[in-house]
């Protein structure tokens, strides 16, 4: 009769040979039945085997639940190598796309403990930090997660244990750092705040946004622009207005979404200042054309109209709003019901409303600003008879401008030239640009 660490060696020798399925067939019909839970844990290579071999016969749930439960042995014999496989494998299950196991199918505290030992275990250090980051991050997707049992998580490192050194691949959420490879300190950052600011701690989320803001980390500019979104949105909370708006301010002229632009609208309406909040939710209304997400957008457009006495104008934002959340299934509050009831729109295509709408609220104000000044011609871009560059005036500004308007000699557009202008501001992908609507030659006095 075979013992069960026999039995252990046998399946040890089939999972290297990737015989998944005959590991689970002997498990289940000759093992299980046999020996007690007790006898099985008694052998790491049947913890790892029966582990691994559920993992990758796509029962991750199973596998990873098997290989948990028998934690405190797999520590007391020092079995390292499992240890270590058991966190690989439960990192595989959360990092893949969509992940092969949610964060709340498993026993919070048998994880608390294997990231426990896995930090504390010699050799372990490449497989802790990025568990601990990857699960992190799944934590945010647990819905009514214990604030007590998220900040016993984020606390198993403190900042000063973790690296500055990049974590390829890693992201905060949210499209926060996608592109770019973060360190495990910005990750921490990124994923804390989020998580407090998600269970409404707005107090102890701006104090880290600042701290992680005050820090000489060498943060990714994405990482920067989160955090301080996050920390703007947070003190909005606490009732610091002021401060909120500042940060906005700042933050629209880095990453001019219509998001931005709509929640740097909502903090001007909280201060009265209605003029500064529809010039910014208009900006927000054409940067980027039609999106069903900007529902909540023409909701607020609708408000501001309202509050100006305006209903002929503001009914076409309510019955949009309506419209789109009807179309996607979306709930409406009775609010907005009660104000479409009975309208009908000119149109049964939300695109086409859509466009109504920014006919309606064309963008103007800051467009019609002229800018005078002189600066030099900077970069040609095209080098051709309607060809086209870039004049830098003395402040710093950039300003585009065509062959067409300029009252300049052939040999005279170039890189250096000296140039006066007259210029007024248009909104191209989100962002206001100088345009020059004349250029003329700068005579130098001597």
């Amino acid at each position: 009769m075979q013992s069960i660490f026999d039995y252990g060696k046998k399946l040890n020798q089939l999972c290297k040979n990737k015989q998944y399925h005959q590991v689970i067939a002997i498990y289940q019909n000759e093992i299980e039945s046999r020996f007690s839970e007790y006898a099985q844990s008694s052998s790491f290579l049947i913890i790892n085997s029966i582990s691994e071999a559920y993992c990758y016969t796509n029962h991750w749930e199973k596998g990873l639940k098997f290989g948990l439960k028998h934690l405190d042995k797999l520590a007391k014999m020092s079995a390292t190598n499992t240890l270590k496989n058991l966190g690989w494998l439960l990192f595989k299950a959360l990092q893949n796309d969509p992940p092969h196991i949610k964060a709340d199918q498993l026993d919070q505290e048998q994880v608390e403990h294997l990231l426990q030992i896995l930090k504390t275990t010699a050799g372990c250090n490449e497989i802790a930090i990025k568990l601990f980051q990857c699960w992190l991050r799944s934590l945010l997707k647990v819905p009514n997660l214990p604030v007590e049992v998220g900040e016993r998580f984020f606390h198993l490192y403190n900042p000063d244990e973790l690296r500055e050194q990049s974590l390829t691949g890693f992201a905060g959420g949210n499209n926060e750092g996608k592109s770019l490879a973060v360190s495990e300190l910005e990750q921490w950052y990124l994923s804390y705040s989020k998580f407090l600011y998600n269970h409404q701690q707005w107090v102890r989320c701006s104090q880290v946004c600042q701290q992680a803001l005050d820090t000489d980390v060498n943060f990714t500019s994405g990482g920067k622009i989160w955090l301080t979104r996050r920390l703007a949105l947070s003190l909005k909370q606490t009732g610091d207005i002021g401060h909120a708006t500042v940060l906005m301010e700042l933050l629209v002229k880095q990453k001019p979404d219509w998001y931005i632009q709509h929640e740097l609208a909502d903090l001007y309406l909280l201060q009265n200042d209605t003029d500064k909040a529809l010039e910014y939710a208009t900006l927000a209304l054409h940067n980027g054309g039609y999106s069903e997400y900007k529902v909540n957008l023409l909701e607020f457009i609708g408000q501001l109209y309202d509050k100006r006495n305006d209903r002929d104008t503001s009914i076409n934002f309510y019955y949009t709003a309506a419209f789109v959340r009807r179309s996607k299934g979306w709930p409406l509050s009775k609010e907005l019901e009660a104000r479409v009831w009975g309208n009908k729109g000119v149109s049964d295509n939300p695109r086409i409303l859509y466009s109504i709408l920014q006919q309606i609220l064309p963008v103007k104000g800051v467009t019609d600003k002229l800018l005078h000044g002189t600066g030099k011609i900077t970069r040609i871009l095209h080098d051709v008879s309607n060809g086209d560059g870039f004049i830098t005036d003395q402040q710093g500004n950039t300003i585009y401008f065509r062959f067409a308007q300029a009252k300049l000699q052939p040999e005279e557009l170039k890189a250096g030239t000296p140039v006066k202008f007259k210029a007024h501001r248009k909104m191209h992908n989100g962002k206001w640009k100088w345009i020059a609507i004349k250029v003329y030659l700068q005579t130098l006095e001597k």
